[in-house]
């Protein structure tokens, strides 16, 4: 979010919550599952992030699909997800 923000010359707020949501019973260890695969490829995917160029159109819809594709690139993304942001781009495509 924050790389796609910085080409916008947009910023990204961190303060008190703008909002309340009620949360239901969650499995801590599969909570925790997901923040240790986090912390193995944050590094990486911010490393990929930072080396995208772009066309300076400031098209959010191909900005962010372009990040997508090149994440296809990386190992430790799931296929399943690639494919599901990438239909979900198309569908915003025709909103936009």
């Amino acid at each position: 979010m924050r790389r796609v923000m910085r080409e916008m010359n947009l910023y990204t707020y961190y303060g008190p919550p703008m909002g309340f949501h009620a949360r239901t019973q969650r499995d801590p260890l599969k909570d925790l599952k997901a923040e240790m695969w986090g912390m193995e490829h944050v590094a990486a995917f911010a490393h990929m992030l930072d080396g995208l160029q772009f066309n300076g159109l400031n098209h959010v819809v191909s900005d962010v699909r372009h990040i997508w594709n090149n994440a296809a690139q990386e190992s430790y993304i799931a296929k399943e997800n690639i494919d599901c942001a990438l239909l979900f781009l198309d569908d915003m495509e025709g909103v936009l």
